[in-house]
């Protein structure tokens, strides 16, 4: 554990001890902090574990601007439906979110730079989240939490200390994470995902390398299918925008037994992290897409959709097979199953590039990627962290992944229990049936604690689970790596992460495949122009002091 963490743990133990006998001197200087009024002391405690005290007083209605990164994020109308109601009855606090249209790191970087940013901010992890930092833009959640009295729900019950020393930054935290997983639960999802009526056609190929896939995608279209009256088409890959272009093209890469993550390459074996260019396999990642694309097995669309029309594209059952979480793709499951019990998306294990070398694909990201933020403009940040603590209660966890007891979930030996049909209707029509229960719509701030995937996952989906779990790997020392965006490695880190993800579009929809190898060095001296040299002593070192702080 880092020694900042243990030292202030250590801190908090001895402040319980003689909390009651400076409630009085405590209220009192809190209320002239310059955070903002807080709580009494009493109320501080009781709303520690996320709950509100009955003697609590009353709460003032609050409006906070928000800002989240995610493009795809689909909820609407803060406020109307059960989730948002009882934060706002318990918090006080109700937010007007602004959605980008589309690259969310993009807008969020322009707000910095102007400085016009929300009270609030969902940022992603990476060079976004560490300009903010490093541009004195955020509070401190650490300083925030003891000042209102939470620290011990938000640092340590709700997420672990051994999750949190992952986003130490200047010996203080500036963001919560979202979907942390003490226990991995659900920290990994990327699978080939194939549709199962057409894999049954077939007749179930056994499907070992990569080479057997590639085969199978072409059997795929021999048999030139149809559905909804458009040709079946044999391959699509969740692509993303920006950042998530690296971690795509990286993740094709570890089939042929890398462990890449965004820009970098982890060597496990020498203990350094390198540039994702230097790694040979992300080459051959970039000649495989390129080959299904020349080949008429994915088409250019894949490459260029939104989330939104991803989402419609799954649940079409036009592609004949996914490289995506699984679970993106089962409330396209439940739609194709209603048209054909035989049609839905089912993972396959991941086809090896070497054969004999283990496969990987996804990471494990037990840590979060997504960090919930309060900025420097935030006009009440003791409003901001009511709702910050509420959400990641207990109460609020609760609310998010069951909905509202009695409604959607009863209680049976101590346990939540679905009524039935309700975990059905949410695969079934997610942002709607979440639009009318609740359940899993705003995900704030979700921690993996309370997933009720843990106990009402359907045996179909727990083997999806099993061999995602089977191909993934430890990512979160890289996951969590940052350098200074103000060094020369800090720099050219920021450059690189802007103009990689075109150039690697661009190789890969070349229409000449005899192109690719040239095109990738030239690719290769162009970054190295940019700076990428610098990055791998800058990544190592601080990945050698994460194995030593999380050891």
């Amino acid at each position: 554990m880092h020694k900042e963490c243990i030292t202030e743990l250590r801190r908090m133990k001895v402040l319980k001890t003689v909390c009651k006998a400076l409630a009085v001197s405590l209220a009192a200087l809190l209320a002239i902090s310059p955070l903002g009024a807080c709580k009494s002391s009493n109320q501080a405690q009781s709303q520690a574990s996320g709950q509100t005290s009955k003697g609590a007083e009353e709460i003032k209605p609050v409006k906070l601007k928000a800002f989240m990164s995610d493009p795809g994020f689909q909820a609407k109308n803060y406020g109307n439906d059960p989730q948002s109601k009882e934060i706002i009855k318990k918090t006080g606090v109700t937010l007007n979110i602004e959605i980008p249209a589309s690259n969310g790191d993009e807008k969020a970087q322009l707000m910095l730079v102007s400085g016009n940013y929300p009270d609030i901010m969902w940022i992603n992890s990476g060079t976004t989240f560490e300009k903010y930092v490093m541009g004195n833009a955020l509070q401190q959640v650490d300083t925030m939490a003891k000042q209102y009295g939470y620290y011990d729900n938000i640092f340590g019950e709700s997420i672990p200390m051994s999750v949190w020393k992952y986003w130490i930054r200047n010996d203080h935290y500036y963001g919560v994470p979202n979907w942390t997983s003490e226990d991995g639960f659900g920290a990994v999802g990327e699978a080939f995902n194939l549709r199962n009526d057409i894999y049954k056609k077939l007749g179930s190929p056994k499907i070992t390398t990569i080479d057997d896939f590639y085969n199978y995608l072409v059997d795929v279209k021999k048999l030139n299918l149809k559905q909804n009256g458009q040709a079946v088409i044999p391959f699509g890959v969740n692509y993303g925008t920006g950042r998530d272009v690296l971690n795509t093209i990286a993740t094709v890469a570890n089939i042929w037994g890398s462990q890449d993550y965004f820009m970098r390459s982890l060597d496990a074996k020498d203990k350094k992290v390198k540039f994702l260019l230097e790694d040979p396999n992300v080459l051959k990642a970039v000649k495989f897409l390129n080959k299904m694309y020349v080949n008429g097995l994915m088409p250019s669309d894949v490459i260029t959709m939104d989330a939104n029309k991803r989402n419609e594209a799954f649940s079409t059952g036009v592609y004949s097979t996914w490289l995506t979480s699984f679970w993106d793709l089962w409330t396209a499951d439940s739609v194709l199953k209603s048209k054909n019990k035989d049609m839905y998306y089912k993972a396959v294990a991941t086809p090896e590039g070497n054969p004999g070398t283990k496969a990987n694909l996804g990471g494990y990201n037990r840590i979060g990627t997504v960090l919930i933020s309060v900025t420097k403009n935030c006009k009440d940040t003791a409003a901001a962290m009511r709702f910050i603590n509420f959400v990641l209660g207990k109460e609020g966890q609760m609310l998010d992944f069951w909905g509202t007891e009695g409604e959607t979930y009863t209680m049976v030996d101590g346990k939540p229990q679905f009524k039935k049909g309700v975990y059905e209707s949410k695969l079934a029509d997610w942002w709607g049936y979440g639009a009318k229960t609740g359940i899993r719509y705003w995900d704030f701030i979700p921690t993996q604690k309370y997933n009720y995937e843990r106990t009402v996952e359907a045996p179909d989906r727990q083997a999806d689970r099993k061999i995602a779990q089977n191909a993934g790997w430890d990512a979160a020392p890289l996951i969590s790596i940052y350098i200074d965006s103000t060094t020369e490695a800090g720099i050219a880190n920021a450059n690189i992460e802007g103009a990689l993800p075109d150039e690697l579009t661009s190789i890969i929809l070349s229409k000449d495949p005899s192109k690719i190898d040239s095109m990738y060095d030239t690719l290769v001296k162009k970054m190295k122009q940019l700076g990428s040299d610098k990055l791998d002593k800058a990544w190592t070192d601080y990945y050698l002091n994460q194995l030593k702080v999380t050891a």
